[in-house]
């Protein structure tokens, strides 16, 4: 994360081996070990205005400064059908994507096809410190992976559609070679199919990506 871009000054947020998350700050040239009071887990990393937020398997939200001062926070509304989470920018805005399953279960079902799962977006409140549940994400479609998530206007790539959750299989229950390996949720339809139950995102997708084969 650039913090001047002048004397191009940045600040990674990471974890040390065998330690906690810590900072590394171009001014300091070191890594800080930042002091959180419980053991922490990220599921998911995101800078947004000169601020890095991270989100942990609990559910909380761990806000760094770039003067490496923390503040954490629970959302108002908890989920305790939560199975994963990912954080991403989307536009002006940080998104909070999780995935649920009615009983945990259900998220260990191999065959997708039979899994009841559904997706809940909420976006970042700065000033409340909050997640604010959204019903779908409009126009836009999300690509969620474990290190790299990112969203953009369907328009802007041709052929994909708008309020819709790209990801690549989590379960390792099919072959990467295959389109099965690339899922699909939409809002609209509010179910999980494969690539290959879509005629046209098969063509979209010739062979695989490599976000999907090496992180799948």
């Amino acid at each position: 994360m650039s913090l001047n871009a002048e004397n191009n000054e940045f600040m990674v947020l990471g974890r040390l081996p065998f330690k906690g998350p810590a900072v590394y700050r171009s001014i300091d040239g070191r890594w800080t070990e930042l002091q959180i009071t419980q053991p922490v887990s990220f599921e998911g990393i995101v800078s947004y205005k000169s601020k890095f937020y991270a989100i942990d398997l609990t559910g909380r939200t761990i806000v760094v400064e770039p003067t490496l001062q923390l503040h954490t926070f629970q959302r108002s509304r908890p989920s305790y059908k939560t199975r994963k989470r990912w954080l991403l920018n989307s536009g002006d805005k940080v998104l909070l994507v999780e995935m649920c399953t009615e009983r945990r279960a259900d998220f260990f079902i191999p065959n997708i096809r039979e899994k009841k799962i559904w997706f809940e977006v909420s976006e970042l409140d700065v000033e409340r410190n909050d997640w604010n549940q959204v019903e779908d994400v409009d126009d836009r479609v999300l690509f969620l992976e474990q290190y790299c998530s990112f969203s953009c206007l369907a328009t802007e790539i041709q052929g994909f559609r708008a309020n819709s959750i790209i990801f690549s299989d989590l379960w390792g229950g099919t072959n990467l070679n295959e389109h099965e390996s690339i899922l699909v949720y939409e809002f609209n339809e509010q179910g999980v199919r494969s690539v290959e139950d879509i005629p046209e995102y098969v063509e979209l997708f010739p062979s695989p990506p490599g976000w999907v084969i090496s992180n799948a």
